[in-house]
């Protein structure tokens, strides 16, 4: 069992716990986790823990806050208190947008705006929490991220705004306390998958030995393609406009027929009246509500989901190795891969022992979003081939040239074929002595390859190999265009 620090509403710690029935500890990605603890009513400390308190474990940075203490009678095993609640990122549930705020461009910047009129520096000081920070990140995966249009928020909670922004830009959030201050940020989680080789791979996979069981969801229960938002006004002015989710990488088609999938997004509530009484014009007021659809577009897209239970005692640790946020590879017993996001670790104490199962979401969710959002093409281009004539001291030569003209090179080599593992943004690239061959493993959707001999392209979806001799390889260019 591991030790539960037990502290008050000043942070003080009044209680360590060593001995209960079962506790459930839940860290998430893009929403606050949550914790369940049942302990008998006469244990120590048991009837010390009161609403509003916190809990601490080692194996999460994270912090919980007790929010429900009921009590079950069993009559074999006596009774218990179940104690749950959620984590500390709920405070934010506390606080509403008091007032119209209209945001735009950084979305950092923009929840920044936001939590610091409701809590850090608000108007009305009674709202203030005295010991709240926003830390401000400095990761382009969070500063990139952008409106693409203006925001309008007036009367929501501010849990909410955060949970839903975050979601539809697949970023998370995150609240720690560090010398008795409650530090809220953003951050993107670190990737860990074949899709980068600047860090260690986290690969979870039955042949690994660290994937117990798993479970693949693919789901369009939800699914969504065309939206009808609709804003203020009665009648005929009331303001309606229609969005699409589906997309292909050349334009926005909509769907017909048996294909299409319809939802109604209510935002009478959002207004054309900017501060100062400025009324937004016809454009500026249906982009507003373009952009309540691109938040709404995260409850629509089909859902990919890999479950697996993993071996928390084999090859990777929780919290050392990976964790929440993470971008990693599954494999499972049939051959099903994916890059998959780590959504949310449980971790489960009981009389048996000790498990780990991460929720495991697939990537190609967000590729979709993203997608959608965005109208610009971007074309990487990946040029391989040889620098020796001799097969025993090849190296390779890369160049990277995107839509824009600028290039990247660099050089690899090898002393022999058998050390030749590579891994770029494409494709890996590794040499087999025993068969004499490349093989190379497609890492993207919708990833071309030209022989530039004979001109002929084929299109292979991620994960797919193929395997290339030696003088194949130098006559072949990859592609993708997203």
């Amino acid at each position: 069992m591991i030790n539960i620090s037990v502290l008050d509403s000043d942070q003080k710690c009044i209680a360590v716990l060593d001995k209960y029935k079962s506790f459930i500890w839940t860290d998430r990605y893009d929403e606050a986790g949550e914790f369940e603890l049942c302990i008998p009513i006469n244990a120590k400390y048991a009837q010390s823990i009161k609403e509003d308190m916190f809990l601490t474990i080692p194996t999460s940075n994270r912090m919980m806050v007790v929010e429900t203490i009921k009590i079950e009678a069993d009559v074999e095993e006596g009774n218990y208190f179940v104690i749950s609640g959620r984590s500390i990122e709920s405070i934010l549930d506390r606080r509403i947008v008091w007032k119209q705020t209209n945001v735009n461009g950084s979305v950092q910047n923009a929840l920044h705006l936001l939590i610091n009129d409701a809590i850090i520096n608000p108007v009305d000081s009674r709202r203030r929490i005295n010991n709240f920070i926003f830390y401000v990140s400095d990761d382009p995966a969070v500063t990139s991220v952008a409106y693409s249009d203006v925001a309008q928020y007036k009367g929501d909670s501010i849990y909410d705004v955060v949970k839903k922004v975050c979601q539809s830009f697949h970023i998370g959030f995150k609240m720690v306390v560090i010398d008795g201050q409650f530090v809220f940020g953003l951050f993107a989680g670190v990737d860990r998958s074949y899709s980068q080789n600047s860090i260690s791979y986290v690969v979870f996979s039955p042949k690994s030995d660290n994937l117990m069981n798993s479970s693949y969801l693919r789901s369009i229960k939800n699914y969504k393609n065309v939206l009808r938002v609709v804003g203020e006004g009665e009648g005929a002015t009331k303001t309606e406009i229609t969005q699409y989710i589906e997309f292909d990488y050349d334009k926005a088609s909509e769907m017909t027929g048996l294909a299409r999938r319809e939802a109604y997004v209510d935002c009478s509530n959002v207004s054309s009246i900017l501060n100062g009484n400025v009324t937004m014009d016809v454009e500026q007021y249906s982009n507003t509500l373009v952009q309540k659809g691109n938040e709404k577009m995260v409850d629509y897209v089909p859902e990919t989901a890999f479950d697996g239970e993993i071996d928390a005692t084999n090859m990777y640790t929780y919290g050392s190795d990976y964790d929440v946020g993470d971008i990693c590879e599954i494999r499972n017993e049939y051959g099903m891969s994916d890059r998959v996001r780590v959504t949310e670790v449980v971790q489960t104490w009981e009389a048996d022992g000790y498990t780990c199962i991460p929720t495991l979401e697939s990537m190609s969710k967000e590729e979709l979003d993203y997608a959608s959002k965005d109208k610009e093409k971007t074309t990487i281009v990946e040029t391989v081939e040889t620098t020796s004539i001799k097969i025993e001291t090849a190296g390779l030569a890369i160049k990277w040239t995107d839509s824009y003209g600028s290039s990247e090179d660099a050089s690899i080599t090898y002393l022999t074929h058998s050390d030749v593992k590579m891994t770029t943004q494409l494709m890996r690239i590794k040499y087999y002595s025993s068969i004499d061959q490349w093989q190379i493993t497609i890492l993207k959707d919708n990833t071309s390859v030209k022989n530039n001999i004979d001109g002929t392209t084929v299109v292979y979806n991620r994960m797919r190999t193929i395997n290339w001799t030696y003088d194949e390889l130098v006559n072949y260019e990859v592609s993708y265009t997203n």
